[in-house]
């Protein structure tokens, strides 16, 4: 890090940065250094760092709604999706795979047909259209990744690992992490149900 740091600035304060290259034990003059070559982007960190920074954003703005007294909170975190959008996901990889790792013209009407051919599907596929649109769409900047029924970073291990920092953020006094799946997972149904990956709902109690 710093000797990118003499790399960069070395053009606007280069005797400090020869002194600094010096310190550093490193050959010839820090002018003539190539300039840093960045790593690929790690698409998976920029991708956690997006949730855990949209999370804490969402609970701030449900603990505004929630009454002062309660100071306890359960978060949902949802590790997979299920239902009429996994079965859209399935639709889309799918066709996505016939398609030579593309998606024709007709894609979404594809998509609706087999949603409607199942029963239990039927009332849900008006909302469950926009999210295969979103995901379609997301395939151009994540690539096949943003088809798959699960995220690519783990959820709950970054909520577990910052989970101090997040309840302190929000001032409560407790907050405990759990899978809206598991029938034990105390609660209200509602809340559990607004649960979705990368968007974990919370319910806040006395």
């Amino acid at each position: 890090f710093i000797e990118w740091q003499c790399i960069q600035l070395a053009p606007i304060t280069p005797h400090w940065s020869e002194h600094v290259w010096e310190l550093l034990g490193k050959d010839g003059l820090v002018i003539d250094a190539s300039w840093p070559s960045p790593a690929p982007e790690d698409v998976a960190m920029t991708q956690s760092y997006a949730f855990l920074k949209e999370t804490l954003r969402s609970f701030r703005l449900a603990l505004l709604k929630a009454p002062k007294d309660e100071t306890k909170a359960r978060a949902y975190v949802t590790a997979g999706y299920m239902g009429a959008e996994k079965a859209a996901l399935e639709a889309l990889r799918e066709i996505y795979t016939a398609n030579a790792s593309s998606f024709p013209p007709n894609t979404l009407v594809l998509v609706k047909e087999r949603l409607v051919a199942k029963e239990q599907f039927k009332k849900e596929v008006k909302n469950v259209m926009k999210f295969a649109a979103l995901r379609q769409q997301e395939v151009k900047t994540l690539g096949a990744d943003a088809l798959e029924d699960s995220l690519a970073y783990d959820q709950k291990a970054i909520l577990e690992s910052n989970l101090d920092y997040i309840t302190k953020s929000l001032g409560l006094a407790e907050l405990s992490l759990h899978d809206p799946s598991d029938p034990a997972a105390p609660g209200p149904a509602d809340k559990k149900k607004t649960s979705k990956p990368g968007k974990p709902s919370i319910f806040h109690y006395k």
